[in-house]
């Protein structure tokens, strides 16, 4: 995905959220596993906030600093939210835990990489919190997965 203004990259990130939140939504409806719901559930939650978050980093900056032209041009094929695919409880645990934790080193990266290559002060440092941010949210994913497998 290519993004013109940090704003889009933004954009793009909250609709990614969004998107991801439906899609566990989606997963979920297919679920009787009580741990694989309970997990889902936290991951819905989980992307709804930081689809709110980001949508918080919009209306609090200044308009001209999210409108600034990036030079950061993201080909990879980064944030594809996945075909829905229907799992044996076990399998989906398993396998929603590592996509959690890959879209979180695509976020990482994508967001490091914008932090690196634009040149406006505000954008670095907003760009550096998102990583730091996104890095936090990782491992406290990470800590609260591996609780609910010992559940």
């Amino acid at each position: 995905m290519r993004f013109e203004t940090a704003r889009q990259a933004i954009n793009h990130a909250k609709s990614f959220h969004i998107r991801l939140g439906k899609f566990y939504a989606l997963l979920a409806t297919d679920e009787n596993s009580q741990k694989a719901a309970l997990l889902l559930n936290y991951l819905i939650k989980h992307e709804k906030d930081a689809a709110d978050a980001l949508g918080n980093y919009e209306k609090d900056t200044s308009t001209g600093v999210l409108d600034t032209y990036l030079q950061f041009a993201n080909d990879q094929n980064i944030l594809q939210i996945p075909e829905f695919e229907t799992l044996q409880t076990d399998k989906l645990i398993e396998y929603v835990a590592e996509l959690a934790m890959k879209f979180s080193d695509e976020l990482i990266e994508l967001y490091s990489q914008i932090a690196q290559e634009v040149d406006e002060i505000q954008l670095t440092e907003i760009f550096t919190n998102l990583v730091d941010m996104q890095k936090q949210e990782k491992r406290i994913l990470s800590m609260n997965i591996d609780r609910m497998m010992d559940i």
